[in-house]
């Protein structure tokens, strides 16, 4: 938990041994719900690896998040959430849940083809999002490339 100006950071650890897709545990769930609880003064920003809603590419929506309804349970109780942050599809993604904003980052390595049914590569560079957290609860962001 990372507690500055306006906004709390909540990291969460959504790995699931022995696959690529992912679970919150009841303690991972638990340590959100009390975070968001505690600090609802505070716009939230949450941080997981996987996705918890379908990306459009069915070989990755595979190895999303496996309980997006426990997470959305808790996110939907709390109206300072404003945005859920991922990576795992090693692409660009933008959506929305109700007032939560859903991105995710491109990778600092190798980027996955949008929308495809298996396993291909982007030929587009590595690259990261960047987040401008302001006081009044908005975002800006944008994502850059590295040559």
């Amino acid at each position: 938990l990372i507690i500055f100006n306006h906004w709390i950071i909540i990291m969460l650890d959504s790995f699931l041994p022995g696959t690529h897709a992912g679970c919150l545990s009841v303690a991972e769930l638990g340590f959100l719900d009390r975070a968001l609880t505690e600090h609802s003064d505070k716009h939230a920003l949450i941080c997981l690896h996987h996705p918890p809603v379908s990306v459009g590419s069915p070989w990755m929506d595979r190895m999303g998040l496996q309980n997006p309804a426990d997470l959305f349970s808790i996110v939907d109780r709390h109206p300072h959430a404003r945005l859920i942050l991922c990576g795992h599809i090693h692409q660009e993604f933008n959506s929305a849940r109700n007032a939560v904003q859903i991105m995710t980052t491109p990778s600092t390595c190798v980027q996955f083809t949008p929308s495809s049914t298996g396993y291909v590569r982007d030929g587009s560079p590595p690259g990261y999002r960047h987040l401008q957290l302001l006081d009044t609860g908005e975002i800006h962001t944008g994502i850059a490339r590295i040559e």
